[in-house]
């Protein structure tokens, strides 16, 4: 854990700069011609917040989120997209918080990617019930999580991967 305050906030710039570029990369990728799911993403941009949690602490992993959040919508989004986000990304960070205090050493960085991403698109799914008014949305769920168990195993092997790489370079 990175205690010196300059440091830290480095590195949290680095993570959130690296949440916006696959924020990015992601808007570039022209998903819906394969998978065809009003707005759905790869979710890239939680490895950032993933590595954080563990690299730097639950509050500057928060922080890093929340600026995630805000900034990807403001960049690549619109006040929807922002509540849906947020939405996501508060149950998905609950998770994160529940898997690093409660459940430890007894779930991967890939397990704990994909139900991250599931609860994401819970969280989602429940903003979209309140924003419409309208329970017939949650059927919406039957697509999205078996696509999150895909999005959360790739996202969790590239966390682990990057975590592997600075550990061997003693670069955190």
């Amino acid at each position: 854990m990175i205690t010196l305050s300059a440091k830290r906030a480095a590195y949290g710039g680095f993570f959130v700069a690296m949440a916006l570029m696959f924020s990015y990369l992601e808007t570039l990728i022209p998903l819906n011609y394969f998978i065809h799911i009003p707005g759905f993403k790869l979710g890239f941009s939680n490895i950032s917040v993933l590595l954080a949690i563990f690299y730097l602490g639950t509050f500057d992993a928060f922080l890093i989120s929340l600026c995630k959040i805000v900034l990807t919508a403001i960049l690549f989004g619109n006040p929807t997209s922002f509540l849906f986000s947020l939405g996501g990304g508060i149950l998905s960070f609950l998770f994160l918080l529940i898997a690093k205090y409660v459940i430890k050493e007894k779930i991967s960085y890939i397990g704990i990617s994909v139900a991250s991403a599931a609860l994401h698109n819970v969280g989602q799914v429940m903003v979209a019930c309140l924003i419409f008014k309208d329970f017939s949305v949650m059927w919406y769920l039957e697509w999205l999580l078996p696509v999150s168990v895909i999005t959360g195993i790739i996202t969790g092997a590239v966390a682990v991967t990057f975590r592997k790489i600075t550990e061997k370079k003693y670069v955190f």
